[in-house]
């Protein structure tokens, strides 16, 4: 007679502890504890509404990613079965995907609706950073309307993606120079949180971060100055290393009227005097050009170039990081090896980069 009611008041427990921390039915969700979302498929390609999983912070804290603070009052924790990461991806952008390492904390502001999106593909929007081309489109992850932040790394695979990279966050309107990593493409170096950086093998690019919000890749807007070094009027020429286009995702055909591989009027990185090259530097970039030379040889010559005033520079010496250079890159030397692009266009574009840390 005491079984039928034991077994009751189990059943009754276990409903309680279900409605108390939001079991789901679904098969990739798993409840391991409050504020823990367990994960028994890594893959994950849809949208987690993660509610019953979040609980508020013990104590608020803000995080500064860029020019905003936001204010942290929840937070989930993500754990896999096996340890390893989850790939979160989006079927429809094969070249994207997402690795968050288990154990990850995210934590968010009031105001985020709880919900994790995979990559999504939306349209270009605020302003690109001068001299760079604005890209097709950027994908959006985590959260449309608030900054996720993560108190681990985690990758962002971009396939087929080289050279620069950019985020903007919601509601902003500027677009951020991501930097580049240091280390290796295979084991590049966390930058410090919450920040983020990005690397490069020339094919592809992994942006490690510690936040989710827009993210693209640039590429740089090139001149061809028919007049004085000064002029701002110029024949466009854009590459963006394996892909040959901006952006991230898909490539979709340019807007009739779009400046694209055509003419336009822009505004490259001027320079204030005409320096004079050395000859030898053409035949360094031939020689990179044809592969007898590597990548690092060519960013030692340049950083002896600038190390020795022989291009005089007043940028700061900063440590190289150890990347690929991209395609595009060694293109724009070999347009101006060839008389294709002028000098004081690959030394704005020396100057540029000295800025960026890679030489």
């Amino acid at each position: 007679m005491y079984k039928p009611l034991l077994f009751f008041i189990l059943f009754s427990l276990s409903i309680s502890f279900a409605t108390a921390y939001g079991v789901t039915t679904e098969s990739t969700l798993r409840i391991l504890a409050a504020g823990e979302l367990g994960i028994n498929d890594n893959e994950i390609n849809q949208v987690l509404d993660v509610t019953a999983n979040v609980i508020q912070v013990d104590e608020t804290f803000s995080e500064t990613i860029g020019n905003i603070t936001v204010e942290l009052t929840q937070k989930v924790k993500i754990i896999s079965d096996d340890n390893e990461s989850v790939i979160l991806e989006n079927t429809s952008l094969e070249t994207i995907s997402i690795e968050i390492p288990s154990e990850t904390i995210i934590s968010a502001p009031q105001e985020w609706d709880n919900k994790i999106s995979p990559p999504v593909q939306i349209p270009t929007t605020g302003t690109i950073p001068s001299g760079f081309d604005t890209p097709d489109s950027v994908i959006q992850v985590g959260s449309p309307d608030v900054i996720l932040i993560f108190d681990q790394p985690v990758t962002i695979i971009l396939q087929d993606v080289t050279g620069q990279t950019a985020y903007k966050l919601p509601n902003q309107s500027t677009w951020n120079l991501i930097d580049v990593c240091l280390g290796t493409y295979e084991n590049p170096t966390n930058p410090t949180s919450p920040n983020e950086c990005s690397i490069s093998d020339g094919v592809d690019t992994k942006i490690v971060t510690y936040h989710f919000t827009e993210f693209t890749g640039l590429s740089t807007t090139v001149t061809t100055t028919t007049t004085t070094p000064s002029t701002s009027t110029a024949t466009t020429s854009n590459s963006n290393g394996g892909s040959g286009r901006t952006g991230v995702g898909p490539s979709s055909a340019p807007s009739s009227g779009s400046s694209r591989g055509g003419s336009s009027i822009i505004t490259f990185y001027p320079v204030t005097t005409v320096n004079v090259i050395p000859s030898w530097l053409e035949n360094a970039v031939q020689w990179w050009n044809e592969d007898k030379i590597t990548d690092n040889d060519f960013k030692n010559i340049i950083t002896y170039v600038l190390d020795k005033d022989i291009i005089p520079t007043e940028t700061p010496k900063q440590p190289k990081p150890l990347i690929d250079l991209a395609p595009s890159m060694r293109h724009l030397f070999s347009m101006w090896a060839n008389d294709k692009l002028p000098e004081s266009s690959i030394i704005g574009l020396i100057h540029y980069y000295r800025e960026m840390g890679v030489w």
